[in-house]
């Protein structure tokens, strides 16, 4: 088995079959060999819905939805690399939200299909899709 680099991981579980690495992801992929991934599963940053730190690294610090893509793709393609072929990747995204004062309108960005199409660009296979209904007043 080929096993990833912990090196620039904050805190790392290991299990007879399995790794789990926390740790930036573009960062602490970039430290592990090709094709050493079976399952990844994530929910990455929603464009600028949610600030998490003031890193740079932050993909959740982009002003917008088109600096957000760009640097995701980023992750994509190395998650790609690192993943053995065949395998898959669960990304966890919803919908965002449009307001008045930020784009004018009241409704929804399709960000779901924004993640599928920059995948596909960057070389994955859409598989499937699980939709999980929610109440997010509630």
């Amino acid at each position: 088995m080929s096993e990833p680099s912990t090196a620039l991981a904050f805190d790392v579980a290991r299990g007879n079959n399995h790794i789990l690495c926390h740790s930036d992801c573009v960062l602490g992929m970039r430290g592990m060999p090709d094709s050493c991934i079976d399952f990844s599963v994530y929910s990455p940053p929603f464009a600028s819905l949610f600030i998490f730190s003031n890193s740079d690294h932050d993909m959740g610090n982009c002003k917008g939805m088109a600096p957000f893509i760009e640097a995701y793709g980023h992750a994509i393609k190395e998650k790609l690399r690192v993943t053995k072929p065949g395998r898959l990747s669960a990304v966890h995204c919803m919908n965002l939200p449009s307001s008045i004062t930020t784009h004018g309108v009241m409704g929804l960005i399709d960000f779901r299909g924004e993640i599928i199409r920059e995948h596909l660009k960057h070389g994955w296979i859409y598989h499937a899709e699980v939709c999980i209904w929610k109440n997010p007043v509630a």
